[in-house]
C-alpha cells in the first residue's frame, strides 16, 4: 500500500501543498472537503513562503556580517604583526614580561589564534600607543588613533554578526511554526480524502498524492560492503542487506573524472560481483532498490580502491 509521506524540503513540499490546493479547488466541494480546503491551504502555504523568504535574508544578512567580520579581523591581525614589528626593538626580539603590556599574554610572541583574542589585543595596542606616542610609527599607520578606528570598525562587525544570528534563530523559529502550521494542515487534507476517496480513485493523483492502492517503492539500501578480490584481479565483491519490497537492485558506480553515478548491474539478490575494475583508482559505489511501483533513493556511497 502506497503512503503520502511529506517531503521534508521545503521547495519540494510547497510543490506539493500547490498541487494540493489544484486538487481542492477543482474536486474540493464534489468530494466533499470541509476542513483542509484550498483557501485554508493557500494561507498557510502564503505564511509559510513568507517565513521561508524572511529566513533567506536573514541568513543572507548573517553572511554579509561574517564577511565583513572576517575582513575587519583580517585588518586587525595585520596591525598587531606590524606593531610587533614595530615595537620589538623596544620591548625585545623574544617574548619577555614587557610584552604583557601590549597584549602579549601567553609566553609568546604569536598572534592570537581567535578572533576574540586579537579584538581584546587591539584594545590593549590602542592605550599603549596613546600612553606612549613615542613608539607610534605614522608611515607604518602604528597609532593609536589609527588602533582607535580599527578597534570601532572590529566592534560593530561583531555587534552586526551577534544581531544577524539573533534575527536568524529568531527567523528559523518563525518558519519552523508556520512550516509546521502547513504539514498540519496538509496531512488533515490526506486525512480527509483518507475518509473520502477509496484507495483506488485517481482522483488522489489530481491531488499530488499516491493512491494508497498503489504499490510503494522499496526501502532506501544500506551502503553496500566492498570486498576486494586477489591483488591485481580487479575483482569486487559487493554485499549489503535485504531491503523490503524491494524485488531487485541496481548496483550504480562512479570512477573519478566522472560526474555522475552510472548504472553497472542489476541483480535481484542482495550482492553482486564487479569485475575487470580499475586498480590504483578511487571507485564510488551506491545500491538502489527497484520495485513495481519505482526506484529507491540511493544508499550511501562507499569508496574503494583496488590494488
Amino acid at each position: 500500500m502506497a503512503r503520502n509521506p511529506l517531503p521534508k524540503q521545503l521547495d519540494r513540499l510547497f510543490a506539493l501543498t500547490a498541487d494540493m490546493i489544484a486538487g481542492a479547488t477543482t474536486h474540493g466541494p464534489t468530494v466533499g472537503i470541509v476542513q483542509n480546503t484550498a483557501a485554508v491551504l493557500t494561507t498557510a502555504l502564503a505564511g509559510a513562503r513568507a517565513a521561508e523568504a524572511e529566513f533567506q535574508t536573514a541568513r543572507a544578512e548573517k553572511s554579509t556580517a561574517t564577511e565583513q567580520q572576517n575582513s575587519a579581523d583580517t585588518n586587525t591581525k595585520t596591525f598587531i604583526a606590524t606593531a610587533k614589528g614595530v615595537l620589538s626593538p623596544r620591548l625585545g626580539k623574544t617574548w619577555n614580561t614587557a610584552w604583557t603590556q601590549v597584549g602579549f599574554v601567553n609566553n609568546s610572541l604569536e598572534i592570537p589564534t581567535s578572533l576574540e583574542e586579537r579584538h581584546e589585543m587591539l584594545a590593549i595596542l590602542q592605550s599603549y600607543l596613546a600612553d606612549h606616542p613615542d613608539h607610534e610609527n605614522a608611515p607604518l599607520d602604528i597609532t593609536a588613533a589609527a588602533a582607535s578606528t580599527l578597534y570601532a570598525a572590529s566592534t560593530l562587525a561583531r555587534k552586526a554578526v551577534n544581531d544577524a544570528l539573533t534575527n536568524l534563530s529568531a527567523a528559523r523559529i518563525a518558519r519552523e511554526s508556520v512550516v509546521n502550521t502547513l504539514r498540519t494542515r496538509m496531512r488533515g487534507l490526506i486525512g480527509e480524502l483518507d475518509t473520502l476517496l477509496p484507495d483506488d480513485d485517481p482522483r488522489w493523483y489530481i491531488f499530488g498524492l499516491n493512491a494508497p492502492a498503489d504499490p510503494e517503492t522499496p526501502s532506501t539500501p544500506a551502503a553496500p560492503t566492498l570486498t576486494p578480490g586477489l591483488p591485481g584481479s580487479g575483482l569486487l565483491f559487493l554485499d549489503w542487506p535485504d531491503t523490503s519490497r524491494s524485488d531487485r537492485y541496481r548496483v550504480w558506480q562512479k570512477s573519478p573524472g566522472e560526474t555522475a553515478f552510472r548504472p553497472v548491474a542489476t541483480v535481484t539478490e542482495s550482492d553482486a560481483t564487479l569485475t575487470a575494475l580499475p586498480l590504483a583508482t578511487p571507485l564510488e559505489f551506491q545500491i538502489t532498490a527497484l520495485n513495481e511501483a519505482g526506484e529507491s533513493v540511493p544508499s550511501p556511497v562507499s569508496t574503494i580502491t583496488l590494488s
